[in-house]
Order: C-alpha cells, then sequence, then structure tokens
C-alpha cells in the first residue's frame, strides 16, 4: 500500500507553517513563513488576504515537492476570533481582522447598553470581549459604511475554503469563537444576529470539522502543483488541532495549555458549561466527536514577553532567567494586559501594569515578571475549572514556547506537572492526527494520537517555588481586584 500523507496548513496570527506529515507524525518536510500584521495607533491589526494565499501556495508547492502525486489529505486550520467581510464573489472588503485588533474597544460600552451580555453568555457559552468577532462586527456596523454590502461574515479559515471551494463553509469549532453560535445545538444563534440586523444567511454552512468537503478542485491543484486531487478536510480553529496535537483524547483528568502569541487553558468534558457568578471566567467551545473544550484563553503571552524583551532591548538566555527565579529578592508583580484581556470583567480597558519595581531590580526580573504573569493567570482559570469539578491531574503544554525556565515557572504556580512532546508543532500534528482518523488509518483520535504523538518530557514542580509562588499569587489577585479601579480612572481621564 502506498504511504499516504496528510498536508497541514497552520495559520496563525504571527506565523503560517504548512508540513507534510506521515502516519507516524513524522513531518517530512515543513515550510513556515512570518505573517505580516498591518497596525496602526486606532488598534487595527489585521493580516493581508492577499499576502496570505501567496504563502500558503509558497508552503503547499515547497512541502509536496518530490509528493505530487501522494497527498492523500489536506487539512486547515486557523487563528480563531479572525474575522473578515466578503461580497458575493468572496472578495475581502478588509484585511483579516484578527485576534490582537482592538478597535472594538471603543464601542464596547455602546455595545453593552444594545445588548445582554449576560444572555449572550448563557446562549453561547462564550464571553463577548471586545476580542470576539461578535464585537468586530458589532464596531464594523458602527464604523464601516460597506456593512450592508457584505454578503458573508467569514473567519480566517472560512475565507481559504472559500477561495478553494467557492462557497461559505466553516466547521463548529471554528464556529464557537465567534460569540454568536450557540456551543450546544450547533448552529447559528439567531437573536443575536438579528440584533446586528444580520441573519443565518450572511455565516458560513457548518460542516463537522471531521467531515470532508470534497477533493481539490483541479484549478488550485494546478496552483498548488499537484498532480492528483486529494481530499480536503473541514478542519478547526488553531486552538482545537493543538488540543489535539497534544492528546487531548488520550485520557481523563488531562489538560492542554497553548503557549503562543496569546494562551489557552482548556480541558475537555462531556457537555458545555457557564459560570453562573462570572461570565468571564469560563468559556466553552465545541471540539470534535461530541466533545468540548472547556476553559478560558488569555490575550496576552507570548506578544507580552516578545514586547518586554523588545522593550528592554535584552534577548535573555534561559538560563540567566533560571539562576534569578531562586534569589530572595523583592518581586515585581506584572499584569501584562498589553492588548486588553478577556479573562477579566474589566478587559476592555486593562493595560499592563507594574507593581513593585525599585532601583536594585534588573532586566532580568522583569522579564522574569511577565512570565510569571502570565502564570498566575493560568492558575486563576486553573481554580475556575477546578470550582466546575474539572481537575487536570496533568497538563500538557505545547505552542510557541520552548523556554524551559518558563514551563518551570508555569508548572509551580500551579503545583502541577507539565507533559511537553517533543514535537513543537502540536497544531500541524493534530490536523494531522484528525486526517488520519478520517482516511480510516486510525480507528479513533485516540488511537492515533497513542501512535503519533511520541517522546513526552515531564516538568514537576519545585516544592521551594511552589511556597514562593503560593504567596505571591494570592498577592496578585489582591493587585487584581485593586487594579480595576486604576484602569476605570485611568480609562475615564485619558481613554474617552
Amino acid at each position: 500500500m502506498a504511504q499516504q500523507i496528510v498536508l497541514a496548513i497552520d495559520v496563525g496570527t504571527t506565523n503560517l507553517k504548512v508540513a507534510t506529515i506521515n502516519e507516524s507524525g513524522e513531518i517530512i518536510r515543513k515550510y513556515t513563513q512570518n505573517m505580516r500584521l498591518f497596525q496602526d495607533a486606532s488598534g487595527k491589526a489585521e493580516q493581508s488576504p492577499e499576502e496570505l494565499l501567496k504563502s500558503i501556495t509558497e508552503g503547499v508547492r515547497y512541502v509536496s515537492m518530490g509528493y505530487e502525486d501522494s497527498i492523500s489529505l489536506i487539512a486547515i486550520c486557523a487563528n480563531g476570533l479572525s474575522l473578515v467581510p466578503v461580497d458575493d464573489n468572496f472578495n475581502p472588503l478588509t484585511g483579516i481582522m484578527t485576534i490582537v485588533d482592538s478597535r472594538p474597544r471603543e464601542v464596547y460600552n455602546d455595545f453593552l447598553k444594545d445588548f445582554d451580555a449576560r444572555s449572550i453568555y448563557t446562549n453561547t457559552f462564550v464571553t463577548p470581549s471586545i476580542h470576539t468577532p461578535l464585537l468586530k462586527l458589532y464596531w464594523l456596523k458602527k464604523k464601516a459604511d460597506f456593512f450592508e454590502k457584505a454578503k458573508y461574515y467569514l473567519s480566517c479559515k472560512d475565507f481559504i475554503i472559500a477561495q478553494i471551494f467557492g462557497q461559505p463553509l466553516t466547521d463548529p469549532n471554528t464556529a464557537s469563537t465567534n460569540g454568536y453560535f450557540n456551543v450546544k445545538s450547533l448552529t447559528w444563534e439567531e437573536s443575536v444576529l438579528s440584533a446586528l440586523g444580520l441573519a443565518v444567511k450572511n455565516f458560513p454552512r457548518i460542516v463537522g470539522p471531521n467531515e470532508v468537503i470534497g477533493r481539490l478542485p483541479k484549478k488550485w491543484c494546478d496552483i498548488f502543483g499537484l498532480k492528483s486531487a486529494p481530499l480536503v478536510l473541514s478542519g478547526l480553529f488553531d486552538g482545537g488541532a493543538i488540543a489535539l496535537g497534544n492528546g487531548i483524547f488520550e485520557g481523563s483528568s488531562l489538560g492542554v495549555i497553548n503557549l503562543g502569541t496569546t494562551a489557552m487553558f482548556r480541558v475537555l468534558a462531556e457537555s458545555p458549561m457557564i459560570d453562573e457568578n462570572d461570565m468571564y471566567a469560563l468559556q466553552s467551545y465545541y471540539l470534535c466527536y461530541n466533545k468540548w473544550f472547556v476553559g478560558n484563553a488569555l490575550s496576552n503571552a507570548g506578544n507580552a514577553v516578545q514586547w518586554m524583551s523588545e522593550m528592554l532591548s535584552i534577548n535573555v538566555p534561559d538560563s540567566d532567567i533560571e539562576a534569578l527565579i531562586y534569589d530572595n529578592t523583592l518581586p515585581i508583580f506584572f499584569l501584562p494586559f498589553l492588548t486588553g484581556e478577556r479573562a477579566i470583567d474589566f478587559g476592555d480597558i486593562a493595560s499592563g501594569f507594574v507593581v513593585g519595581l525599585r532601583p536594585t531590580h534588573t532586566k532580568i526580573q522583569l522579564m522574569r515578571s511577565t512570565f510569571e504573569g502570565v502564570g498566575f493567570m493560568f492558575k486563576m482559570i486553573l481554580e475556575t475549572l477546578q470550582r466546575h469539578n474539572l481537575k487536570p491531574l496533568t497538563v500538557r503544554i505545547g505552542g510557541g514556547s520552548r523556554s524551559k525556565t518558563w514551563l518551570r515557572i508555569i508548572s509551580s504556580i500551579l503545583n502541577t506537572p507539565l507533559i511537553v512532546a517533543d514535537k513543537q508543532d502540536s497544531s500541524l500534528l493534530g490536523l494531522a492526527i484528525l486526517g488520519f482518523t478520517t482516511l480510516g488509518m486510525y480507528h479513533s483520535l485516540m488511537e492515533a494520537s497513542e501512535n503519533m504523538i511520541n517522546n513526552y518530557e515531564e516538568i514537576l514542580p519545585d516544592k521551594f517555588l511552589v511556597e514562593k509562588y503560593s504567596k505571591e499569587y494570592e498577592f496578585f489577585k489582591t493587585l487584581l481586584g485593586i487594579s480595576k479601579g486604576i484602569f476605570e480612572q485611568y480609562h475615564e481621564l485619558f481613554e474617552k
């Protein structure tokens, strides 16, 4: 039997990755390309649709070289919480608005007057934060003169599929991130759409993540340089692919963290859940195979670390930071909310905030505080999961960060072992796991995961750091509570 190969495409906020992968989970060939973000002082953060399609084409041609007639299936994932309005012919009317586009912040107070945010959360299981496509839609309605002219509103992945097949299609995992999709019934939430002056016809048809859309049309086979037409899978958003690539289906009591530009911490569940007291504390996405993905996401992670590194003009070796996590100097606390924050109820006005900085502190200690600030936010998510009887005993972690010091900090703050796979590209691997299961190479996602993911490294909590961070975390929570009033005053005085 000829070797079967899955071609996986992952469109991130800052990077495009394309790879050919075999049934053992081995990457045959990989292509990586930085994605330009078009940003300005208004908070705009868009990708160019034209550049995206060009880069995908270059990537597919590169990784399929020598395997032009051997690709069995193409699977795609893309950054969640993205939005692009298109016309009748799927021509984009704007760039692709990404998760870090903060322009909806300026209309958030109006949104809260026009909509019942709690009702939206109850119906969709997703908090209507400024980062959701729901708020992007509301902002477009308020600010864009073409709102009525748009035929469809698509995510980044939906846009790619529409270009290939000429029809609007999405999967329920991607749709779950929008804020106008009911993750329990797996249908568009018409009450929200009608309030926006839109209807179900303005959004893509729902196709299951493991469903085959069809074979790649000849036009695109020619564009990609493929000699035979592979199947094309509906796919997932990048967070869902990362979960599969970290073996979320391998066992119970398992949590998954993605540590990239932004971050997430979620566990597998039999049904969607909400938090009765705090709608910012817990969200539920549909994953696949009748399972839900419950937890929360952070708007700031790797982006905060990169910003701090650039601001301090340093590229600190991991060993230097590790040497300082055991020192006895007074701690620095950093609320890393550079782009606002999804996981707190004042995230629309939150910003970066440093406490405890003294002349004796070094750049490295300030960098360490960024690692710790993200770790403390993960701890808040863990406590919420535990309140809902979702108690991960171990956590698998993937994403762009390979800083062992950061991982040790997170493990010690959570007081939970972290499991790190040796394959850095968990999103690509997750697409391949889904693809080979769909092709029938494996009978289940669990079997595929067990055969395709291997060579884990375990990072255990450090006893000294567990005690140290337990005390510091309590202060971090106090600081977070106090900061709300400070952010409100700052917003009132300077941002309105």
